[in-house]
């Protein structure tokens, strides 16, 4: 009974982020950090660039 509003959620924003993907990723803003940063900031600006995808995670995961 109280996993509804919770899988309603994660449903919703689903169905949202999958539509606006291409907006909300910003692969441009990472190669330009990644060529500023270097190589070592290789894995956070992985998680930067599909960051929409980590958020949808970690809230599936709660």
């Amino acid at each position: 009974m109280r996993t509804w509003p919770g899988m309603s959620g994660l449903c919703s924003y689903d169905c949202f982020s999958i539509g606006w993907v291409s907006c909300f990723h910003p692969t441009t803003l990472a190669d330009r950090l990644l060529e500023f940063l270097g190589p070592q900031f290789l894995g956070l600006l992985a998680i930067l660039r599909i960051w929409i995808f980590c958020v949808f995670y970690v809230m599936a995961e709660l």
